[in-house]
């Protein structure tokens, strides 16, 4: 198989931009559930997230390819073909049980194999709740499923285990229309369970903890920053830091100017 420079470097630009919007997708989901409804400059940092949530995306993508599931379709759509009869129809809801069970446990194994990755990388916190990380896994590997089996698209990388390419293209403006928003929900979806737990050098969106050290004038600004345990980066870029505040239970997000930080600390870490 020959690959040419210029075809090598369209497909890495093309898996940049789409990690970059993935990223971009993400993290503002996330800022968004703490009141920061914009993340301006655009950070390269979109691209680690992007690859990260690509690698949980490409998970759900795989499900409907396993064998059993494939099978029970096929069956399914046999039976279809059948005369319309109280045998033909008790079979085809018998195999869609089937399939939608084998899709349920299906899922639920990938969802526990998610949690349990993340509980090896992630750091220690006594806010992490495994079953309610699982549960959002659940939705998370549930609603790409649908999105990606719903576009109308086909090709070597492409190829849906069932079927559903229309023949008139009005079908397919529909189904890309009904695509989208389900993947985008996926998104903020991740952005709201796994992402939140995995450390921000792997690509994730965990808080860790800082002391920001202002001048004597710009204090009042930010007082609790200087107290160690208060204060949590959310995002950082460039030009700003966004703090997650946390101090006698009184709980609020600041975004600081770099300009106006004189030093950062980061205690150590147990």
């Amino acid at each position: 198989m020959h690959v040419s420079l210029s075809g090598a470097a369209a497909v890495i630009a093309s898996a940049g931009a789409l990690f970059f919007a993935l990223g971009y997708v993400v993290t503002n989901a996330r800022l968004a559930s703490y009141g920061v409804n914009e993340l301006a400059p655009p950070s390269a940092r979109f691209v680690a997230v992007g690859m990260l949530s690509s690698v949980f995306l490409a998970a759900a993508y795989l499900v409907p390819y396993v064998r059993p599931l494939q099978r029970s379709v096929r069956r399914w759509r046999e039976a279809n073909a059948e005369n319309d009869t109280p045998r033909s129809r008790r079979r085809r809801l018998g195999l869609l049980l089937r399939a939608l069970a084998i899709a349920v446990v299906v899922l639920g194994l990938l969802s526990a194999l998610e949690a349990a990755v993340i509980e090896l990388i992630a750091q220690p916190s006594d806010d992490r709740e495994l079953g309610y990380l699982f549960q959002f896994l659940v939705a998370w590997n549930t609603l790409p499923t649908v999105g990606l089996a719903l576009l109308p698209l086909t090709g070597p990388w492409y190829r849906p285990t069932i079927d559903l390419t229309p023949r008139r293209s009005g079908i397919a403006i529909a189904r890309t229309l009904a695509a989208i928003p389900i993947l985008l929900l996926a998104l903020a979806l991740f952005a709201q369970s796994a992402f939140k737990y995995i450390p921000q050098w792997a690509g994730g969106g965990r808080l860790f903890s800082v002391q920001v050290l202002l001048a004597e004038s710009d204090r009042a600004l930010c007082p609790e920053c200087e107290h160690e345990g208060a204060a949590y980066v959310l995002s950082e870029d460039g030009e700003r830091i966004v703090l997650f505040l946390n101090m006698d239970g009184r709980r609020r997000v600041v975004e600081i100017p770099r300009g106006l930080i004189r030093a950062i600390v980061h205690p150590p870490r147990p």
